[in-house]
């Protein structure tokens, strides 16, 4: 029995010191001032799945949403690789290469710039409105094709999603000093600095060949070269406190879908990140009602 009790006051003593602990971060994390404080909508933050039918949970959370936090974005190249560390050359350009890399799991943690409503985005914009001008060109030239139609529709679609729905939120740089990134993106209103895991990856070069026979494989006419991949945020949700549950509890599930053209954000946020980067609500208004919590 006295044993029991000692069991149960030592595992109490490891609750009461993680919590101790975790509160301790916290607070560090959020005095001083903030490095970032950005205003962002329902684009960016989004609800999850089970908020709908889990209303009894306390401790739900919204997505940030970045649309290229995930992957292998244009700038994190050979030469960004180099710049964060890692050592591409290293490990020759073959198919044994990617094994190893994959073996090896040479990934490490590093801080990227996500830009928030900027030029990434503006381009993505431009590119839709691009495209659904091309199509109605060809539709203006051929007015009874219904294959035309169908992209010109599709066209449009895709350019109200990025005028309306599409989070605005892009990684545009990578970087190892954080205070070094700052200085460059110094406008904490605009640039958000997280925590990631980046790493080496697989990729062709496309235009190392761009004039061989078109008839021929691609892949095996590319040449084969290293470039940086995204493995992920270390932090990709914000929780919400229950004094803000209340804006989230008026939000209708089926506003969500694609096919409403009329979507509109139903919230926005101020979102503070701290010292340690990570990030919490200080202030949610609702869309629809405009009521201020």
């Amino acid at each position: 029995m006295k044993q029991q009790i000692k069991i149960l006051i030592a595992g109490l003593a490891i609750i009461l010191v993680t919590n101790v602990v975790a509160l301790g971060g916290v607070a560090y994390n959020r005095s001083g001032e903030p490095d970032a404080v950005i205003e962002l909508t329902e684009r960016e933050l989004s609800i999850p799945y089970n908020f709908f039918w889990d209303h009894e949970n306390t401790g739900l959370s919204l997505d940030l949403d970045c649309r290229n936090c995930w992957g292998n974005p244009d700038w994190f190249d050979r030469d960004k690789l180099i710049e964060l560390g890692f050592e591409p050359d290293a490990y020759p350009d073959d198919d044994e290469a990617y094994s190893r890399r994959t073996e090896k799991n040479l990934s490490r943690g590093a801080y990227l710039v996500l830009e928030f409503d900027g030029d990434t985005y503006q381009r993505m914009v431009a590119a839709a409105q691009k495209e659904l001008d091309e199509e109605l060109a060809r539709l203006a030239e051929n007015p009874d094709d219904e294959d035309i139609e169908g992209r010109v529709e599709y066209a449009e679609r895709e350019l109200n999603n990025e005028q309306r729905r599409n989070s605005r939120l892009f990684a545009i740089d990578a970087g190892t000093d954080r205070v070094a990134l700052r200085k460059t993106y110094p406008d904490g209103g605009r640039y958000i600095i997280v925590q990631a895991q980046l790493a080496l990856d697989w990729d062709y070069d496309e235009n190392e060949n761009e004039n061989e026979n078109e008839n021929e494989n691609e892949n095996e006419n590319d040449k084969k070269i290293w470039v940086g991949r995204i493995e992920g945020m270390l932090i990709e949700n914000i929780n919400i406190p229950l004094k803000y549950r209340a804006v989230f509890d008026t939000i209708e599930q089926n506003d969500s879908s694609y096919d409403n053209d009329n979507w509109s954000p139903g919230y926005k946020a101020k979102v503070a990140f701290g010292k340690r980067l990570e990030p919490w609500l200080i202030a949610v208004e609702s869309l629809v009602s405009g009521d201020q919590k």
